[in-house]
This record gives structure tokens, sequence and C-alpha cells, in this order.
């Protein structure tokens, strides 16, 4: 459940089984019944059902929610017979592709095979097993979120009484595949930050959605890319002999020329990969420089270079253990010193320049003044040639956080429905009324899991033998 992948919410989802009941199943014990139970296995997770005694057509009424990964999984399912004194006996199994199911219910009788280790009675009839099977396929809550592409996920954002990380985290999780959902999510934000301030030299350093939700397409489109370009240089920097990291804070004047030629090699090394910059993020540039440009002309490129140092390459030049660009801790003398780039280099994005208050810097001006044109160049490209609109590939996370992500959405969303539906922000009241349907169907899914793990849990913790009042065979 926590591999690596890529998340396809058209083949993952909740799979809900109900196993009903069974008939004529093999006489296993000597009176000539059985007491049979289910067990069903998918993506390493075991469920069983009761044991019922003294029967070859056991009813169970049983309901289990299996997590999906991929549409191409098989459910595996074992019916055995339940021995208090020796092992349990095989009775008989089937393969259900999940493929074959959605969210229509499917309501059949399966026949029940042999398997693998039982040729000697192949021929026997085994019985048949009811159940009730249904897919609910992440991508129908994607469907109905993003009815309109992104637009009704902005104004939900927008009438957050405070900025909610998680929200931000779930809400461009669910446009990250497409690009006009993306964008159409993020522009009102970008909008409304902008309407917000007079002065350029704040945007999205505060504490709004705005900002959130960049943070959250950095992080989700943006950390191969981070890792290619930065990875090399910080590791190099660890590897350095700590006599060898010059110290800028205590010898500032003796540490300028290393630091310079340090900044100027990151810095290139940055410009010189902004063409291979994640998709996602590129074009989030030019809408946050359109939005931008609308109220202030003459910033509309600062402002994303702006952006782009302050909540993506700095924070992880200077806390670069959080992101991945090393293994363990990072020795003192380096992370000061990596911490110093980012300074130089967040100074140069925000086009300042050293003062009083850092003296033993301002021989970096020179270093400011001559890469400022160019850094502004390489993001104006940047912008320009941001292709419009298509999909593009998710980013490979573990698959369990994709999963607590829908988890939170869902749930966020059931618990404030009736607000956003009386707001009128879905539009009119039958679309209101699908979303709503819909994200408390997986609303009810996860939560039922959730206590299923729960009991599954609690139930091996015990480790109890068979109460004594089983019945013998």
């Amino acid at each position: 459940m926590s591999s690596v992948g890529r998340f396809e919410a058209s083949s993952s989802g909740k799979l809900v089984v109900r196993a009903i009941e069974a008939k004529g199943t093999l006489a296993m014990d000597i009176g000539g019944t059985s007491d049979p139970y289910c067990v069903f296995r998918l993506n390493g997770l075991e469920r069983k059902t009761k044991v019922v005694w003294r029967t070859l057509d056991p009813v169970w009424n049983e309901e289990f929610v299996f997590e999906v990964q991929t549409a191409d999984d098989t459910l595996q399912i074992e019916i055995w017979d339940k021995d208090t004194l020796a092992k349990d006996d095989f009775m008989g199994s089937l393969d259900l592709p999940i493929n074959a199911f959605n969210e229509k219910t499917a309501d059949a009788w399966f026949p029940i095979s042999d398997g693998k280790n039982s040729e000697k009675q192949s021929k026997k009839e085994r019985g048949k097993l009811h159940l009730q099977i249904t897919f609910h396929r992440y991508s129908l809550l994607s469907r109905v979120l993003l009815h309109d592409q992104g637009r009704t996920l902005a104004k939900i954002a927008l009438q957050l009484p405070k900025p909610n990380q998680q929200v931000a985290d779930a809400f461009t999780g669910l446009c990250e595949a497409d690009a006009t959902s993306l964008v159409n999510y993020m522009t009102p934000l970008f909008e409304d930050e902008v309407s917000k301030t007079n002065d350029t030299a704040t945007l999205f350093r505060g504490d709004s959605m705005a900002t959130k939700s960049l943070k959250a397409v950095s992080k989700q489109q943006g950390h191969g890319w981070l890792c290619q370009v930065l990875k090399p240089m910080v590791q190099h920097t660890i590897e350095t002999p700590p006599n060898k990291i010059p110290n800028v804070d205590e010898n500032p004047e003796s540490s300028v020329q290393q630091l310079h030629q340090d900044c100027n090699r990151f810095l290139y090394q940055i410009l010189g990969s902004m063409m291979y910059a994640p998709t996602g993020m590129r074009q989030l540039a030019r809408a946050l420089a359109d939005s931008v440009g609308a109220k202030f002309p003459d910033q509309r490129i600062q402002a994303v270079g702006n952006f782009v140092f302050l909540r993506f390459f700095c924070p992880a030049l200077s806390v670069p253990e959080a992101y991945g660009l090393c293994v363990g801790e990072v020795p003192a003398e380096a992370k000061r010193y990596l911490l110093s780039v980012a300074k130089v280099l967040q100074v140069l994005a925000n086009n300042a320049r050293f003062g009083t208050k850092d003296a033993g810097l301002s021989e970096l001006n020179a270093f400011l003044d001559r890469n400022h044109p160019p850094f502004l160049k390489a993001f104006n490209e940047w912008i320009s040639a941001a292709p419009a609109g298509g999909t593009f590939p998710p980013p490979e996370l573990p698959y369990s956080d994709l999963l607590d992500r829908y988890d939170f959405l869902v749930g966020y969303l059931g618990e404030n429905m009736q607000k956003f539906i009386a707001s009128g922000i879905f539009g009119d009241a039958d679309k209101g009324e699908a979303i709503r349907k819909t994200v408390i169907q997986f609303s009810v899914l996860f939560a039922q899991q959730r206590l299923q793990q729960q009991d599954w849990n609690a139930k091996h913790a015990k480790k109890q033998k068979q109460p004594t009042d089983t019945p013998t065979k």
C-alpha cells in the first residue's frame, strides 16, 4: 500500500464486497457437513467472514471494503472448513479480476473451483458463492468535483475562514494531472492575492490560499526537477571538509570570492534547467504572470522569478534534508554555507541589494547587478514557451500519501457540504446534490474501511484461542 507509483484515478478506488451466502459446498466432516468461512485477499490485505457451523449452505451477509490500486488487480477468494483440533480444510477458491466490475453493483452466483491443491477432488461439485461487488473508482469523485475544471474548487478555497494547507494539498492534487483544471483553480487565487496588495514586494509572502497552493504545486510537481538541479551541488557542499567551507557569518569579507563563485554556479545551473521544469509549474507561472501583470505590468516577470526562488529553490537550499536532496543530518558548516547561498539568490530574485545591514556582502552587489537582467530574460522565455492546456502524468508519490489526500478531501467536503450548497457554490441544485451524494458515498467507504482495519487489528492483538463453547467436530 505504500509503494511509489503513478496514481491513476481511473483505475484506483474502493472495492466493496458483500459475501452473502454459499450453496452446495463440500462436506468435509464425518457428519456430512462443514463449518465454512470465506477468506478474501487483495493487495496484501486479508479479510475473513465468520464461521458458520455445521452446514453446506452457509449464510454470512458480511461486507468488506478493499483498496484497489489498479484495475488489473485480482480479488482472491478461498472457502475453508474450520477445524478446532487440526488444520482447517480447503474447500475451494475463485479469482475475480477487478476490471470486470464498476459502480453498478454486480449481484451474482460464482462457481467455486478446486484451486491448485485439490487434484483428487477436481471432479467434485464444490458449490457456488453468492456475492455482491461494487467498484467505486476515484475517477467518479474526480469527475464530479472537477465538473467545471477547477473553478468550483477555487470558489471553495476563497470562502475558507482561514488558509488551510491540507485543503490546498488536496485541491491541487485533484487537479494535478490536468493543466486546464490546475490553472482554473489557481488563477482566481492569484487574482484575489493581487487585488489585496498595493506592493508587489509582499505578493505570495503571506499566509494565503494562493501561497499555500503554490507551495503544494511546487512540492507535488517539482520534486524531481529540484533534485536533478540542486542535488549534485548540495551533495558536493556537504562532502567538502568543514575547514574548507567559508564561514560567511563570521568572516563575510574573506568569504565573498568563494560565495560569489558558488552562487554563480547554482544560479546558472538553475537557469539552464528552466526548460526542463514540469509542465504544470510552467503553466502556473504564466497564469501568475498574467494575474500580476494586469495590475502591475512592469512586475509580471519579476513576480514569477520571486515566487520560484522564494517558495521552491531557496527553501530547498536552506533545509536540503527536508526536500530529499541529501540523506541524514547536514553538517553545521555546510548548512550555514547553503543558507548563505540561498540568501544571496533570494536577494537577486527580489531585485534587491545588500546594504549597511550586510555590509560584508556588499561586494556581491556587482554580481547581483550583472545577473539580474539574464535572470529576468530566462524567466520571460520560460513563461513565453510554456505549453497551453493538455494533460501530464501525475507525480510519483507513495500511494498511501495520495490515499490520505482523498480521505481528507471527502471528510472535509462532507463536513462542510451543506454550507457550500447553501452558498450556491455548485451552481444549480441538481449539480450540488450529485456532488453531495458522491462525496458522502466515498466518505462512508473510507470510514467503513478504517473501522474494519481497527477491528482486524484488535482481533489479532488479542491472540486468544477459540472459545471453549465452540462446537466440536
